[in-house]
């Protein structure tokens, strides 16, 4: 990852890195609390989710985005293995939901099932931000927050000085009637925990 961040300023100055699990270029709050920030005189990285299978860097203002592929669409050499894989993960996420909608509105369930997508930016862009090293990092929103632990717990066990966390709420978790019951009392108990 270290060389992701060649772009930047060559110079030390402070960094804040921006977790938000989308494709970034559409989520106006982040994208101007990074222009704003850059525009103090930070080095600002947003970490998002790629539209592709691959990593790119685009820039918004001073501040830069850097979007990972999500481990679904990372592609293996033998197409043959992909396939399968894809056809494996969408069977996968069909019975998830299946169970989310039926008997998961009564029954709790693995909270590990229901947060599997959490589990997967955990393991991609909790690296790609550790490898920044900031002084702050900012998770957007309830599903960035296991991301920014986890990075700044890697921070601190690399000896490197413990970065600032912010959890910026997006929405009132508990109150969001949109989210069904199951999927909501995961990750109301994760917020919490």
């Amino acid at each position: 990852f270290a060389t992701m961040f060649r772009v930047m300023t060559p110079e030390r100055r402070p960094r804040a890195a921006m977790i938000v699990l989308n494709a970034v270029t559409n989520d106006s709050r982040v994208l101007k609390g990074a222009w704003y920030m850059a525009d103090q005189g930070w080095d600002v990285a947003i970490f998002g989710w790629s539209p592709k299978g691959q990593i790119d860097h685009i820039s918004v203002g001073r501040a830069h985005v850097f979007r990972l592929p999500r481990p679904v669409f990372q592609r293996h050499p033998n197409r043959l293995l992909t396939i399968t894989k894809v056809l494996f993960l969408r069977g996968r996420n069909y019975l998830r939901k299946a169970w989310i909608i039926s008997l998961g509105q009564v029954i709790p369930g693995p909270s590990s099932e229901i947060l599997r997508p959490i589990g997967e930016a955990r393991s991609v862009l909790a690296p790609a931000v550790a490898a920044f090293e900031p002084d702050l990092i900012h998770a957007q929103d309830f599903s960035a927050m296991p991301v920014a632990l986890d990075a700044q717990k890697a921070l601190v066990a690399a000896g490197k000085k413990k970065p600032t966390l912010i959890y910026d709420a997006h929405e009132f978790l508990p109150g969001q009637a949109n989210i069904k019951r199951a999927i909501r009392r995961s990750l109301v108990a994760m917020e919490r925990r």
